[in-house]
């Protein structure tokens, strides 16, 4: 899987895939499951999974924190041109801490 689809990531909170938990799931199941207690087992997983898939997804988007812009320099300043002279100020660089981001973050190759 591509790291971007894993990285979930957000703040302090941390997001699960829905297709993820509903695999974990699923291997859960006894496949081999009789009688009574078996069935009822494999119900309550199955309940699970369509709870999960009755649910909306996250409305969440990727970010690239500054410490992994290209636009960001180890100083903690940010160099993205389209910003000197915007709204933050006039200089050509300004400061930023290594876990903001915003939405002119591109990611560096690493």
């Amino acid at each position: 899987m591509a790291d971007h689809l894993t990285d979930t990531n957000v703040g302090n909170i941390e997001y699960i895939r829905k297709a993820d938990a509903i695999d974990a799931l699923e291997a859960k199941k006894d496949k081999s499951a009789k009688g009574d207690i078996g069935c009822f087992y494999n119900t309550i997983i199955q309940n699970a999974i369509d709870a999960l898939n009755g649910l909306p997804s996250a409305d969440v988007a990727p970010v690239v924190r500054c410490e992994n812009c290209v636009h960001w320099s180890d100083s903690n300043q940010c160099a993205r041109p389209e910003l000197s002279g915007s709204r933050w100020h006039d200089a050509k660089y300004f400061e930023t801490m290594p876990d903001d981001f915003c939405s002119y973050g591109e990611r560096r190759e690493e």
